[in-house]
């Protein structure tokens, strides 16, 4: 794929995958919702109201069992009345490859999810030639850049592009620092023909061998100069703690905060459910990677 036209017509999705990923159906109870949107409204909401380019979709996948959710319809509403941004509610499941399941259920599930959302955003990207669909994780965010510099990415046979090195966050004291991982993070941006998003075969054909976000270098990956990305971390965390080894030296620069459109967030200290206790629990314990790792094999 060669792109060597300007007049490329592309619709931009900043998909943020809310619910259905991971065990326990991808939904973990009432207050691991609440404080998912928390998260959401005051801290990822402000860096996107704070992009300098604001042509982009917040495209939000739910489950189905979601579209009845007061907290879902809620957000809904608070999102619908955002005049400087446009919104789309799914409830076909996410968009991503699961790989808590063994793979012919992940397989499985990611098609049928596929047959559910493209309908339901055919309207929105029908009239371009591209989509470009960028991971917008729900507790994570972007620095005030990062939409322009994508939309104007000379891109030629790149499937997809992103930052691999960024900032980490901790939300309870807004400490700030370098995070540079030795994988790709969960923030690529993908280009698909709009023929290949809008039909559910072509679509998983495009992205099959994306089963994990270090799997993206598998699409033909480019990636972008500098930090582009903060991520969050909380007590709900699951792989990301604030103490993760890809933490690297301390930021003490108000501007990051300013570029992501958060300096006048508030921090925040997450309602306490069983989950949370055995979270900060786990966070405590030695050898993480083995009992991670025991644990997923007994689960599959």
């Amino acid at each position: 794929m060669s792109d060597n036209s300007k007049d490329i017509k592309r619709v931009h999705l900043l998909a943020v995958p809310f619910t259905g990923l991971g065990r326990h159906n991808g939904y973990r109870g009432d207050t691991w919702l609440a404080n998912r949107i928390k998260v959401f409204t005051d801290y990822v909401l402000p860096s996107l109201t704070n992009q300098t380019n604001k042509n982009f979709i917040i495209w939000v996948a739910w489950r189905p069992e979601e579209k009845e959710n007061p907290q879902v319809r809620e957000l809904w509403k608070l999102m619908d009345n955002l005049e400087s941004m446009r919104t789309v509610f799914t409830f076909g499941g996410t968009f991503l490859y699961d790989d808590k399941y063994p793979h012919e259920v992940a397989k499985d599930r990611l098609i049928t999810n596929i047959s559910r959302f493209v309908p339901e955003l055919k309207s929105y990207v029908d009239w371009a030639d591209e989509v470009l669909v960028t991971c917008q994780p729900s507790d994570d965010m972007f620095l005030s850049h990062t939409v322009k510099t994508i939309q104007e990415f000379p891109w030629k046979d790149e499937k997809a592009i992103g930052w691999t090195k960024g900032y980490i966050i901790n939300y309870a004291t807004k400490e700030l620092a370098e995070y540079n991982p030795d994988t790709t993070p969960p923030f690529a941006t993908i280009r698909y023909p709009r023929d290949v998003f809008l039909d559910t075969e072509k679509h998983y054909e495009w992205i099959k061998d994306f089963k994990s976000h270090e799997d993206v270098v598998k699409l033909g990956f480019k990636e972008l100069e500098g930090r582009g990305f903060i991520v969050g971390t909380h007590q709900e965390n699951i792989s990301t703690t604030w103490n993760i080894p890809y933490k690297g030296l301390p930021v003490h620069d108000d501007m990051v905060l300013f570029k992501a459109g958060i300096y006048f967030s508030p921090p925040i200290i997450q309602k306490p459910n069983k989950r949370i206790i055995a979270r900060k629990i786990y966070n405590y314990l030695p050898f993480k990677p083995i009992i991670r790792f025991i644990y997923k094999k007994l689960y599959v």
